[in-house]
């Protein structure tokens, strides 16, 4: 529930708390305080070393500057993300589920976890859940919003929609040279008419590198630095793709 530095940490206790009263654990001042989330299906259990991917997926939304958005502006950029991060999993599950022969015990394991079967044989995919954090520290990914002209966004830089800081687990998007972005699924990567950038492939290309998966110069590939498709190559769901997350 609380997170905050290791310093002001004076013990740890384990106590039985009624719901009723849960405001006598709340953590000190300097603390962040993180609500209750529900999601389904929800867990951290994750198949792959890096543990990026897993039933349990968050993420922390930030704005720089922090004062140029207003809360109904930092809502809506937080539902743009969590939407943009549901559709790009659910992209990566499908190819790995459509393609599942090339995948390992563990991550077939996984997989399995997500799929409820009727006896009729129909098959349910239900991705990984997507949840946003009010504390950084236990997010899967930081989100950070550029809202001004700044490094590595700044006007001597090369144009781009989108950086991945290394680990992979910091991603930047650029919403000051492209002020529109929606969440359209995999229609397309940037309207030709409104020349809005779509978040999906966006985030199904980051994605993609915080799974270990580097640039591909294949054109057919969501992995290409110029990103034109809405979907991962086979290649990469196949042995590239497990050389890659491993």
């Amino acid at each position: 529930m609380g997170h905050g530095p290791i310093s002001e940490l004076r013990g740890i206790a384990l106590r039985s708390i009624c719901p009723d009263d849960i405001s006598d654990a709340a953590p000190p001042p300097s603390y962040c305080a993180e609500d209750n989330k529900f999601a389904v299906n929800f867990s951290y259990e994750a198949p792959l070393e890096n543990h990026v991917l897993t039933r349990g997926f968050s993420f922390y939304l930030q704005t720089l500057p922090s004062d140029r958005a207003s809360a109904t502006d930092i809502e809506q950029y937080g539902q743009l993300v969590r939407e943009g991060f549901g559709a790009a999993l659910t992209t990566w599950i499908s190819e790995l589920w459509a393609h599942h022969d090339h995948n390992d015990t563990e991550l077939e394991s996984f997989l399995e976890k997500l799929i409820s079967r009727s006896s009729s044989g129909y098959v349910l995919l239900l991705p990984p859940q997507v949840v946003r954090l009010n504390c950084p520290q236990a997010a899967t990914f930081i989100v950070r919003i550029f809202l001004q002209s700044s490094s590595p966004f700044a006007a001597t830089e090369q144009r781009k929609v989108a950086y991945a800081q290394k680990p992979g687990r910091t991603l930047l998007l650029n919403f000051f040279d492209y002020p529109c972005w929606q969440q359209q699924n995999t229609q397309f990567v940037v309207n030709k008419e409104t020349h809005c950038v779509n978040i999906t492939p966006i985030l199904t290309h980051e994605l993609g590198h915080s799974f270990g998966l580097g640039h591909s110069s294949e054109d057919d590939s969501i992995m290409n630095e110029v990103i034109s498709v809405t979907h991962p190559s086979q290649a990469h769901i196949g042995a590239r793709f497990q050389q890659g997350f491993y």
